[in-house]
């Protein structure tokens, strides 16, 4: 009997302690003279100084025309969808506010806003983690083009002609800029290049640009590295290039190091997994006759390693061996007698090849041409990872070694 009369008490004290350091404040009504109270109660309830400090700062620029009734009304918006998230006072909400401040203080255009808010209001309904690394990256950029800033390492743009817009992800676009590293007494410039910064995943995706080493001594026109197409860690700071660099008289495909980490590919593809090794895709459609007919996907891809065929009429995926045999050599495939196509039916093909933009090398074989051995044309210690497709399927059962001709 005492037991369950402790039980029932105890029960009691964590539904009024739960209730008590909850937030009272449940919506933000949608009159903007009515906002900054509301704000101010919300976030004065979790910590009463840093509340006051911040409204004194925001409250200038709330109430100092620096954003119309519609932008007004945006960030009520935003702040409701945040709320109904139960994100917190601090340092969700105060982190918002110190970006509409930053954004209000920097020379961004104010059609810029909304496309800011847009990515906002989407990002809201990711999980919260994603909407704290947002809102610092923001709160840099606005403040002096800083994508990313340690105590070791700052990554920053020398234009703030950025743009923002939504994918799965936000990202904020440079059609032109130079792209700045500065790390342990020590910097490092990417010049005239573009690119689209992932602030969710510190990944800044970049397209051509140049690298010289002027401040080890060496002449631009005679030591540099062209860029093609990159992907930078942001939160790194070393560099790798392996499209070219510019040595004197020549121009030479080879690897380059310096101080930032930069991952430069020549072939652009989908990397899901970040590891250089994402598929790109090609369809190619038929209309069914008879079987036994082949079909091919010859030149869909430079390197074809799998595919997948559909009935594309009714949506159904093909089963290999039963529906249709692939013929690797000759690129085709072969409708089976017992096929559940019918003629006149629509057949697709679709091929995928290695991609992802982190591959050195990548070629086909014929088995019969090569025996089993092959040799790989490229400096063995930049070998970091491989894989192997025999007749669409991933093989593990090979080794890579040293090539020595002794």
């Amino acid at each position: 009997m005492n037991s369950c009369y402790r039980l029932f008490f105890l029960s009691i004290l964590l539904v009024i302690s739960v209730h008590s350091s909850g937030q009272t404040l449940r919506s933000f009504s949608n009159d903007v003279t009515r906002f900054p109270a509301e704000m101010q109660q919300l976030l004065t309830e979790s910590d009463k100084k840093a509340g006051e400090q911040i409204m004194e700062e925001f409250l200038v620029v709330w109430n100092g025309g620096k954003f119309s009734t519609a932008q007004q009304q945006s960030v009520i918006k935003t702040c409701n969808a945040m709320l109904k998230k139960r994100m917190k006072a601090f340092p969700d909400f105060r982190n918002y506010l110190v970006a509409l401040i930053s954004f209000s203080n920097s020379t961004q255009p104010q059609e810029s806003f909304m496309s800011w808010q847009t990515s906002i209001e989407k990002l809201v309904q990711l999980p919260s983690k994603y909407f704290s690394n947002y809102i610092t990256t923001c709160n840099l950029l606005f403040r002096d083009n800083t994508l990313y800033e340690s105590a070791s390492t700052r990554w920053y743009s020398t234009q703030g002609n950025y743009r923002f817009e939504f994918d799965s992800l936000p990202c904020v676009v440079f059609p032109a800029t130079d792209l700045i590293c500065t790390s342990k007494n020590d910097s490092s410039v990417i010049f005239t290049t573009s690119g689209a910064f992932y602030p969710t995943r510190q990944l800044f995706k970049g397209n051509g640009g140049k690298v010289n080493w002027q401040r080890a001594g060496w002449d631009v026109n005679t030591v540099r590295a062209e860029l093609a197409s990159y992907e930078i860690d942001v939160t790194g700071s070393e560099f790798v290039d392996v499209y070219s660099s510019h040595a004197p008289e020549e121009l030479v495909p080879g690897a380059v190091f310096d101080t930032l980490d930069i991952r430069v590919f020549t072939t652009p593809g989908s990397d899901w997994d970040i590891n250089g090794h994402g598929f790109p895709l090609s369809t190619i459609s038929y209309e069914f006759t008879i079987p036994g007919t082949s079909y091919s996907f010859a030149d869909q891809l430079t390197n074809p390693v799998s595919l997948i065929v559909y009935n594309r009429t009714n949506g159904i995926q093909l089963l290999l061996d039963v529906d249709y045999t692939i013929d690797w050599v000759a690129q085709t495939i072969t409708i089976l007698a017992g096929s559940s196509l019918t003629i006149g039916q629509t057949l697709s093909i679709n091929v995928y090849g290695i991609g992802g933009g982190y591959q050195l090398f990548t070629n086909s074989y014929n088995g019969a041409d090569v025996g089993d051995s092959i040799i790989i044309p490229m400096t063995y210690n930049l070998i970091v990872d491989s894989v192997v497709f025999v007749n669409g399927v991933v093989v593990t059962n090979y080794t890579i070694s040293q090539y020595s001709t002794t």
